[in-house]
C-alpha cells in the first residue's frame, strides 16, 4: 500500500503527541512517587528518632528499677539487723527474767524442804480430831507425767475407776488410767475451740463435762468418747461445770456473772442466775441437786435453790474465791476453800 507523503507527516505528528502526553503522564506519576518518597523516608527516620528516644527511656527506667531494688534490698537487711538486734535484746530480757523466776522458785522450793523437814506432830495442833480427818501438805508427787502441748487447767478423778481426766490449753479433754502407778492414755476427746478450763464426771462415770475458754460446755461419752452436747449461751468464758445430781441436767458458771442450768434432754438452758460478780467455780451440795454453791471474784460464796431460784445466802470471805470442794462424807459441813 502507498501513502502519500502528506499522511505521513500527519501519521508522524499524531504519534509524537500521543508519546508526549505518555511522557507527561508518567512525569507527573514519577513526581508523585517520588514525594511520596520523601514523606516516607520522613516518617520512617521520625520513627527511628522515636524509638531511640523510647530506647534510652527504658535504659534509663532500668536503671532506676535497678537502683530501687538495691535500696529496697538495703532497707530490708537493715530491718532484718533492727529486727534481730531486738530479739537478741528481747531474748536477753526473757534469759534474766526467768533466772529471776526460776531463782525465787529455787529459794521458796528451799524453804518449803526446810519447813517440811521439821518433825511436827498433827497432834500437838488438833489431839481432837481422829486420824482419819486430819490432813497434812503432801511433800512428793506419787508420779509425774507430761499431759498436754500447753498448760494443764483442769483435773478431775472418775468417781468408779482409776481414770484421770485433764483439761489443757491445747483444747483437749485426755483420759488416763492410773491403776498401774502411771498415767496410760485412755483417750483423747475433742470438739473444744478453746483451752479447757474445767472437766467434771457425772456420778456414773459415763459422761464426762467440759468447760472451754469458747464461752461452750460440751459433753462427751467416756466409753465411745464421742461428743453428745454442745451447751451455748454464755457470753463468756465459762470456768466451772458440773452434772446437777443426774447425768441430764448441768450447771455452769462463767465470766459472764451468771450461772446457767441446761436440761441435756432438751439440750437448752432452763434457768439463769444473775450473781453480779464472775464465778471461779460451782459445786452441788446434794445428790439430788437442789442446792448449788458457787464461788466468786467478789469474794463471796452463794447459795442457790434450784427449786425457788432464790439466793439463800451469801458468806463474805477475804479474797476473791477461786475453787470450791466439799466433804463428801458429811454435806452438813461448810464447803472447803
Amino acid at each position: 500500500r502507498l501513502f502519500a507523503v502528506g499522511d505521513i507527516s500527519v501519521f508522524v505528528r499524531c504519534s509524537l503527541s500521543e508519546s508526549s502526553a505518555i511522557i507527561t503522564t508518567l512525569k507527573q506519576e514519577l513526581q508523585s512517587l517520588l514525594s511520596q518518597k520523601v514523606d516516607l523516608e520522613k516518617a520512617i527516620q521520625l520513627i527511628r528518632d522515636e524509638h531511640t528516644t523510647l530506647q534510652l527511656t527504658c535504659s534509663h527506667l532500668e536503671d532506676k528499677l535497678r537502683k530501687t531494688q538495691d535500696e529496697n534490698r538495703e532497707l530490708v537487711d537493715r530491718l532484718m539487723r533492727y529486727k534481730s538486734k531486738d530479739a537478741e535484746k528481747m531474748n536477753e530480757e526473757n534469759d534474766k527474767f526467768l533466772k529471776k523466776r526460776y531463782a525465787k522458785i529455787q529459794r521458796e522450793l528451799e524453804e518449803a524442804a526446810k519447813d517440811s523437814s521439821r518433825n511436827v506432830s498433827l497432834d500437838t495442833y488438833a489431839p481432837d480430831i481422829p486420824y482419819s480427818e486430819k490432813s497434812a501438805v503432801p511433800t512428793k508427787p506419787s508420779y509425774v507425767f507430761d499431759a498436754h502441748e500447753g498448760e494443764v487447767s483442769a483435773v478431775k478423778w472418775s468417781p468408779v475407776d482409776r481414770i484421770v481426766a485433764t483439761g489443757g490449753a491445747d483444747r483437749k479433754v485426755k483420759l488416763w488410767d492410773t491403776s498401774k502407778n502411771a498415767a496410760e492414755s485412755r483417750g483423747v476427746l475433742v470438739g473444744s475451740n478453746a483451752g479447757v478450763l474445767s472437766v467434771n464426771f457425772d456420778s456414773t462415770g459415763s459422761f464426762i463435762l467440759g468447760a472451754s475458754n469458747d464461752f461452750a460446755t460440751r459433753v462427751w461419752g467416756v466409753s465411745d468418747q464421742r461428743l453428745k452436747h454442745t451447751l451455748t449461751g454464755h457470753c463468756g468464758k465459762v470456768l466451772a461445770a458440773k452434772f446437777l445430781g443426774e447425768p441430764t441436767k448441768v450447771v455452769t458458771g462463767s465470766h459472764d456473772r451468771t450461772l446457767k442450768i441446761w436440761d441435756l434432754r432438751s439440750r437448752s438452758c432452763v434457768d439463769t442466775k444473775f450473781a453480779g460478780s464472775c464465778c471461779n467455780d460451782v459445786v452441788i451440795s446434794d445428790s439430788s441437786g437442789t442446792t448449788i454453791i458457787s464461788g466468786h471474784y467478789d469474794k463471796k460464796i452463794r447459795f442457790w435453790d434450784t427449786r425457788t431460784n432464790q439466793n439463800l445466802s451469801e458468806i463474805l470471805v477475804q479474797g476473791k474465791v477461786t475453787s470450791l470442794d466439799l466433804d463428801r462424807d458429811n454435806f452438813s459441813r461448810p464447803p472447803f476453800l
